[in-house]
């Protein structure tokens, strides 16, 4: 997936993940707790999409949302999706 945002609030989260979907991203907010990575409370992590291999990933956000406006993303590991509470990933 490419996460192309993330938030002390699940406010802020939701607006930009609702911005990117009414522009047709498939953009999804994950609660993530961030316990263990030096960062305290919660995090809202906004994301676009899952992909096969993060080279597809990538490949989507340079021919995709860079030319739509969307210049900070950045592949992150399926793994870190298991962190999240009540995940639900849309495909691109």
């Amino acid at each position: 997936m490419l996460q192309v945002g993330i938030h002390k609030t699940s406010q802020a989260a939701e607006a930009a993940a609702a911005k990117l979907k009414a522009k047709g991203f498939p953009a999804y907010v994950l609660n993530v707790a961030t316990g263990g990575t030096g960062l305290a409370g919660n995090y809202y992590r906004v994301r676009i999409g899952a992909f096969a291999s993060r080279e597809e990933a990538l490949q989507y956000g340079e021919s995709v949302l860079k030319p739509a406006g969307v210049k900070d993303y950045w592949a992150d590991k399926k793994s870190n999706e298991a962190r999240a509470q009540d995940a639900q990933v849309p495909s691109p």
